[in-house]
């Protein structure tokens, strides 16, 4: 749902000239079919070894109905054009958060 609402809203981000890529640690097969099947208008960047979210500090021990395991911490970061983290949202909640990226640019 969150990768649907960005897709909805890249118009607007464009408009702000403000670019929005995608990045899980999942392998480019299942990428590509995620962004066929929801037709995502933005890259989806794979980082199937994690080093990219373990160097971010984002691929963090989780727990879910009692289980542990290893996943990519749900975040959002604004970033300018220097490559500067200008604001970073932890823990993203899915519903209205593109909303909400998009009012802070």
């Amino acid at each position: 749902m969150e990768a649907t609402e960005f897709r909805d809203r890249i118009p607007q981000f464009d408009a702000k000239n403000v670019a929005v890529y995608g990045l899980s640690p999942d392998d480019i097969e299942s990428h590509n079919a995620f962004a066929e099947k929801y037709d995502l208008n933005f890259p989806l960047l794979a980082d199937a070894d994690q080093s990219v979210l373990t160097a971010m500090g984002l691929w963090v021990q989780r727990e879910r109905d009692g289980k542990t395991f290893m996943g990519a911490l749900r975040t959002t970061m604004l970033v300018n054009e220097e490559g500067i983290v200008e604001k970073l949202w932890e823990n993203v909640q899915f519903k209205d958060h593109a909303e909400e990226v998009l009012g802070s640019v």
